[in-house]
């Protein structure tokens, strides 16, 4: 059995992409499973543009990208000056990872589970906090990158 390191060394040798993301289950605190990445999502091709991808996050809802399911090359996060918002603490993950969706035309997922998101009852997500609002300013910036994109195609 391969492990998550020979994984993404594989797919980094045999595709130059920008992005290389991989499924993910959710699991308690205790590492007790809560649901299955393959349940939910349907098995997407292993090499896409970035319409494909978000065809397949948006329009499909058949895969999903979360911060600890994707690592992106230094040189592309440069090039394209890609950074989390500042003060943002709910939706800046999803803001990014579109964000980088968009300004990348090589995407590799590969269609297996990699890595584990530990869903705790009192992160805020699962617990009132007012910076939960934080998300709006993400999506107001996201839409942004999504109308220049949608201008590009």
């Amino acid at each position: 059995m391969r492990t998550f390191v020979e994984d993404i060394t594989i797919a980094i040798e045999q595709y130059d992409s920008d992005i290389i993301c991989w499924e993910f289950d959710i699991v308690d605190v205790n590492g007790k499973n809560i649901r299955n990445y393959s349940d939910i999502y349907k098995p997407v091709p292993c090499k896409m543009t970035n319409k494909e991808v978000l065809e397949n996050i948006i329009i499909h809802k058949n895969m999903w990208i979360w911060t600890g399911s994707a690592v992106y090359k230094r040189e592309f996060l440069l090039y394209h000056n890609l950074l989390y918002t500042i003060d943002c603490i709910n939706g800046e993950d999803q803001e990014f990872i579109l964000k980088a969706v968009v300004n990348s035309n090589n995407i590799v997922f590969i269609n297996k589970v990699l890595s584990f998101y530990v869903q705790r009852k009192t992160s805020i997500t699962n617990s009132y906090n007012i910076r939960k609002f934080d998300v709006i300013n993400a999506l107001k910036e996201l839409t942004i990158t999504l109308i220049m994109f949608q201008k590009l195609i």
